[in-house]
């Protein structure tokens, strides 16, 4: 029970102790390269994150933790559009020294106006050797507060129907038809593509509306957006699908719909629209015919079954509400039992564990075990005069014994084992008695009276205990 406490308490300190390190400069670092000039809100710009491994001699990264855990930013203004970045590596010299840099770059949206302090953190795993074992230690860096300017989208000249898109964009319309029976589905995709996030934009609508038709709208599809890696521009499309019904026959056309944008290279709010497409809708308007629908009859035989509600003076027994369930004693017993179950096992796997790592201790205690559960035993053949039995057992329980001393096999252990470890005494009464059991197991002499015998088998018994036992190393 003590070592398996021991164990126990090991482990919950090894847990407790395994806490998240400040990287220092000179192992790794963190850097962010931000644009150094204003831009504007919902505008899409390149930002490069770094991470510098100047100690990389004798530690290595973890690269599939480095490529799946990007850095991400502590401020709540500032969003990222791809959900895994672009991940590179290459090398840079530091005084005649060439160590790695992994890149990671990403494209970001400002969602807030002013001067924005940004801090860019993450948690990066390394490989390190300790006295010959391969080890992970776990470092968390962070980049200095870095300034950028955003700027605020002009209010002037801002069209009404500005849906807040910074960039450079196009708007296309397709129809899958130009001819369609009244009240059937022509499928309509509208396309906004170009340099700029779009993941925030609605549908456009016409200026007037859906006049004619009845609409089904669909739910957008945005395409994942594409980064030119030499001008590290944003390419992005978003597609809108709807269904339009028309709702009388005729000539009829899609209205225009226009997309407003803000230009921040021209400083200016731009207008794209689609024209009108024509749409031939044939077949009849089907007319709906009003149907008279009867009223209910009123019972009047359960007018006469209506009867006055009156409150009773005695309700009668009323029912009893149950305990919460973290007040029933069988849902606490429940929830106890799967946390002791749980810890038995993590404390029986420990303990398994332990004594698989010291086979020396396993057979120390083996052989304790026996020699107490036999000495009664050897006690009452001594008493009844039992030779042959008592040397067959004394003599095995010596064997092991010596054995277990001098870390050697107990099967070929003779009178002639080296006893360097005793003192002459001791040496020359253990050689004796093993002696005289083979003598007496194999019937060539008289046993010696089995008392003094007995004395004899503690004697030594207490003299291979004084030596000292061999130890696992672990």
């Amino acid at each position: 029970m003590v070592v398996r406490s021991n164990v126990i308490i090991t482990a919950l300190f090894g847990i407790l102790l395994n806490q998240t390190i400040i990287a220092d400069p000179n192992t790794v670092f963190l850097r962010a390269v931000l644009p150094d000039r204003p831009v504007y809100r919902n505008e899409a710009f390149p930002v490069d994150l770094q991470v510098h491994y100047p100690g990389f001699n004798g530690r290595h990264i973890n690269l599939n933790e480095l490529r799946n855990h990007p850095p991400r930013s502590q401020s709540s203004n500032i969003r990222f559009l791809q959900f895994r970045p672009d991940f590179s590596m290459n090398q840079i010299s530091d005084g005649g020294r060439f160590y790695p840099v992994y890149r990671y770059q990403r494209i970001g949206v400002a969602s807030r106006a002013g001067n924005l302090k940004l801090v860019f953190n993450t948690e990066l795993i390394l490989d390190y050797f300790s006295a010959g074992l391969a080890k992970e230690r776990t470092y968390n860096l962070a980049t200095p507060p870095q300034s950028l300017t955003v700027k605020p989208l002009p209010i002037e000249s801002q069209p009404s129907r500005f849906s807040g898109a910074v960039g450079e964009f196009s708007i296309d319309l397709i129809i899958d038809k130009t001819r369609v029976r009244v009240n059937n589905p022509v499928e309509l995709t509208l396309i906004i593509r170009g340099k700029g996030a779009l993941d925030h934009v609605k549908m456009p609508q016409p200026e007037k509306g859906w006049e004619g038709f009845r609409v089904d709208m669909l739910t957008p599809q945005t395409r994942p957006p594409m980064v030119d890696p030499s001008s590290r521009a944003l390419h992005s499309a978003k597609v809108f699908r709807t269904r339009l019904l028309p709702r009388k026959p005729g000539s009829i056309n899609i209205p225009q719909i226009q997309f407003s944008y803000f230009d921040p290279l021209g400083k200016k709010y731009v207008e794209v629209k689609t024209e009108p497409v024509p749409l031939d809708v044939y077949g009849d308007v089907e007319t709906e015919k009003a149907q008279d629908i009867p009223l209910p009859q009123k019972n009047n035989d359960s007018e006469r079954d209506e009867r006055k509600l009156v409150q009773k003076k005695d309700p009668g027994l009323l029912a009893v509400q149950p305990p919460p369930l973290l007040q029933r004693p069988w849902f606490l017993t429940t929830q106890a039992s799967v946390f002791a179950i749980w810890f038995g096992v993590f404390a029986w796997s420990r303990h398994r564990e332990y004594y698989l790592a010291r086979p020396r201790l396993v057979r120390r205690l083996h052989v304790e075990k026996r020699i107490r559960q036999t000495e009664h035993t050897l006690k009452q053949l001594s008493q009844r005069n039992s030779p042959h039995k008592f040397y067959s057992e004394a003599s095995v329980l010596l064997r092991e014994r010596i054995g277990e001393r001098f870390d050697i096999p107990s099967g070929g252990i003779t009178e002639a084992v080296k006893t360097d470890s005793l003192d002459d005494q001791n040496a020359e009464s253990l050689k004796n008695f093993l002696r005289t059991a083979d003598s007496v197991r194999f019937g060539s002499i008289d046993a010696p009276p089995l008392p003094e015998a007995f004395a004899q088998y503690l004697q030594i018994l207490l003299a291979l205990d004084q030596v000292e036992a061999p130890i696992d190393e672990v």
